[in-house]
């Protein structure tokens, strides 16, 4: 069983490397606007998803190392979204005309106060006993943000979803994206090993 979670833990950050590197690669374009999907790709991706990975492991660090991804997540999505607001007002296009914009500012929203509660509320110098008042609410705002965030970034490449009718090859940024987001939402629901001494904490 050991075995298999090594295996099945190696394709996944394999699966996530690829995605990262492939979507930069295809967003990088010499413009402003792409910083957007670029930034908010390896935040919610690459920091958030390793900021869940890290909670879902046995250890001392784990809170500490999964509080200090998730700020680092939110910084990477706060400017992200600078860059696309900046670059809308420089050609003078309206804001949140979309559903890719609508779910993508309500998880932003939940994200950021998400971190900020979590800082005061599961800091990981707290007991875990300080901690327990907190932790089934930090969980379920947790999970419907991180699910809200993968369904926006499916939206948001939404517009290449048919390209393949075309034989246009801008398919495949969906088709990543999507097998992306829906392995992430298997992986994270997945049960996470937890040794005896670890329960509590």
């Amino acid at each position: 069983l050991k075995r298999v979670r090594v295996v099945e833990m190696n394709f996944f950050w394999a699966l996530t490397g690829s995605w990262l590197i492939f979507s930069s690669w295809w967003s990088y374009s010499g413009t402003w606007f792409q910083y957007h999907p670029i930034l908010m790709n390896w935040a919610i991706y690459g920091a958030v998803t390793l900021g869940m990975w890290q909670e879902k492991q046995v250890g001392p660090n784990r809170h500490k190392n999964h509080m200090n991804l998730q700020s680092i997540a939110c910084l990477l999505m706060l400017f992200a979204f600078y860059v696309i607001w900046t670059n809308k007002e420089m050609f003078g296009k309206p804001h949140f005309t979309s559903w890719h914009s609508w779910i993508g500012v309500t998880a932003l929203i939940l994200f950021v106060t998400q971190v900020v509660v979590g800082y005061f509320g599961m800091n990981p110098d707290k007991t875990p006993k300080e901690r327990e008042a907190n932790k089934k609410y930090h969980i379920i705002f947790g999970t419907t943000t991180y699910l809200l965030l993968l369904i926006s970034c499916v939206l948001g490449y939404k517009k290449f979803m048919w390209a393949f009718l075309e034989n246009d090859p801008k398919f495949l940024v969906f088709l990543g994206c999507a097998t992306m987001s829906l392995y992430s939402v298997a992986w994270f629901f997945s049960p996470r090993p937890v040794a005896p001494a670890q329960k509590k904490e």
